[in-house]
């Protein structure tokens, strides 16, 4: 069925409908989070109509969104709709408030703490052993340990796995 644009009224109408207002009270919030009820993405976000539920709440509230700007949570709730709980900010100010609440995951990790990471510590001094014993190429390395040779030269030049 094709998308029907609804009128202001309909569209917040359908939308209020789907928020349960007794939600959680979040570490450092005063209020409780209005919870998206309906669909929500795998993360948490909810869905409405062609867009993100939290970002619906705030058009409806506050106008269009200021050109630029993300709709961020202060609560850090990803189902929160509730318009005081949100904020406009840039993309860069999401990504510092995610690593100063420490909402990073795996993107801040290090090393072998990385889920993503192809060595380990005791690898990577390994590398570095063999390497200072001479003899031995970037390029074998990179065959021996299944990483690149420029990656291998970031840990020679102790430019990663510091």
């Amino acid at each position: 069925m094709p998308y029907v644009k609804r009128s202001e009224t309909e569209r917040a109408r359908a939308f209020y409908a789907k928020i349960d207002t007794n939600g959680p009270t979040m570490p450092g919030m005063a209020t409780q989070c209005h919870v998206w009820t309906a669909y929500r993405l795998p993360r948490g976000y909810g869905r409405f109509e062609t867009g993100l539920a939290h970002r619906a709440a705030w058009e409806l509230a506050m106008g269009p969104i200021p050109e630029g700007k993300c709709i961020l949570h202060r609560c850090d709730n990803p189902s929160c709709v509730r318009v005081d709980h949100l904020w406009a900010g840039t993309q860069a100010e999401n990504v510092l408030d995610m690593y100063e609440k420490n909402r990073s995951n795996d993107v801040a990790l290090k090393g072998e703490d990385n889920g993503f990471s192809k060595l380990t510590n005791e690898r990577v001094s390994k590398i570095r052993a063999i390497y200072a014993n001479g003899g031995t190429s970037y390029a074998k390395l990179a065959r021996m340990f299944g990483v690149g040779e420029s990656q291998i030269g970031r840990i020679i030049r102790r430019e990663s796995w510091k």
